[in-house]
């Protein structure tokens, strides 16, 4: 079974709506990366889809997914969708975001 993503989680707009907090974490190096998601926002929308997306770490050069958490006392969970058809979702999203 795959991972159901929340829809309380799934864009940006959706978020900060639902005071989700967001970061990265290089496994590579181990650091944890707070993710601005009002800047975020301001440059790529309230729809831009936060899924199956990586960044790269600033200090190693390693590849970060996102992490969600609904407060500041749970535990994080990736952003990655491993359903066949939640990553089909997020790939045509992607594709239509970066046009």
């Amino acid at each position: 079974m795959g991972c159901l993503i929340p829809t309380w989680a799934g864009t940006v707009g959706a978020c900060i709506d639902n005071g989700v907090i967001v970061q990265r974490y290089c496994e590579r190096c181990q650091r944890r990366h707070p993710v601005d998601l009002a800047a975020m926002k301001a440059a790529h929308g309230t729809d831009y889809w936060l899924w199956d997306r990586r960044t790269p770490c600033p200090y190693c050069g390693g590849t970060l997914p996102f992490m969600f958490s609904p407060g500041k006392s749970t535990p994080t969970t990736p952003m990655i969708s491993t359903n066949r058809h939640d990553v089909a979702r997020s790939a045509r999203t992607r594709a239509e975001q970066d046009g």
